[in-house]
């Protein structure tokens, strides 16, 4: 399955591709070194983190999410987020290859053709928002994969610290953020967001 992944890859070009799935390989396989050839193009990936609730899923590691973050520059690893912007404790995490956060809890899904919708939640679900995030981005300017991936995390909105002992935090990721897809948008304009020392009122203004 490994090498027909590579291969179908291999015909990919300028494309975002989502890949949602785990490999426990070390270093140096066979497997690995066709990947990292793969990904050394001008395809953008999208991968998920996994779903064990690691702190560092770069001790395993796991393939290809670890090659996110610093690593690949055309990689981009994504955690998912609770509701209230705390990282979901069954989110794997790297503060080397994980990027960012994205929506990832009780999301409405299809899972076959039978129209029915399921709440899902995982770093899948997760990384597909980011997908959807990286290709509206690419359809406005054509972005080139590094570009796209950190547009995504220095538009993001930071990740909330949990009063919980014991929960991830923000630090585990690499940007620290999660995912703020209108904010991502504004690559044209000067946006600006702060909170009034007067009334403690938010103001959001774009120039």
């Amino acid at each position: 399955s490994t090498g027909e992944l590579s291969d179908e890859l291999d015909l990919l070009d300028n494309s975002i591709i989502n890949l949602s799935l785990e490999y426990e390989e070390p270093i140096g396989t066979k497997w690995n070194k066709r990947f990292l050839r793969v990904t050394d193009s001008n395809n953008l990936f999208v991968v998920s983190a996994g779903n064990d609730g690691r702190k560092d899923l770069t001790d395993v590691p796991y393939y290809p999410a670890s090659l996110g973050g610093t690593t690949q520059a055309n990689v981009i690893t994504v955690a998912a987020h609770k509701p209230n912007g705390e990282l979901a404790a069954f989110s794997n995490r790297s503060a080397r290859s994980v990027d960012l956060a994205a929506p990832g809890c009780d999301l409405s899904s299809w899972l076959d053709d039978s129209k029915t919708i399921t709440k899902v939640s995982g770093t899948s679900q997760a990384a597909a928002v980011v997908t959807f995030a990286a290709a509206l981005l690419k359809s406005i300017d054509n972005m080139s994969p590094v570009e796209i991936k950190n547009r995504l995390m220095v538009s993001g909105d930071l990740l909330l610290n949990s009063t919980t002992k014991n929960a991830p935090r923000p630090d585990e990721t690499l940007s620290r953020s999660k995912l703020n897809i209108p904010r991502a948008l504004y690559i044209f304009d000067d946006y600006v967001k702060y909170t009034s020392l007067e009334d403690g009122a938010v103001h959001e203004i774009l120039g």
